[in-house]
């Protein structure tokens, strides 16, 4: 059987790993190291490690941003729906 060279890649990276990035591989419990993130799809939650050495961090930073719901709560929802009623009332 024929192997393509993406296998062979992923392949010889595997067999560079050392036991703890195995362990860090084959783990049931979420990553929690800083520069991993999660992104939730459709229910399902992935993980993406941000490479920080490129840009300094600012990509993580402006992701972790990007998540903050901030006052997202009963009280600033129904102020929004308030002004929502105001401006288009208003406007009529």
């Amino acid at each position: 059987m024929d192997q393509t060279a993406a296998e062979k890649a992923v392949i010889n990276k595997l067999n560079k790993l050392e036991q703890t990035g195995f362990e860090k591989l084959w783990a049931i419990t979420a990553p929690t190291d800083p520069d991993v993130i999660r992104v939730m799809n459709s229910g399902n939650a992935k993980y993406y490690k941000v490479n920080t050495e490129i840009d300094g961090g600012s990509l993580l930073r402006a992701i972790k941003h990007r998540a903050n719901q901030g006052m997202n709560n009963l009280l600033m929802r129904g102020a929004c729906n308030f002004k929502r009623l105001l401006t288009s009332g208003v406007t009529s």
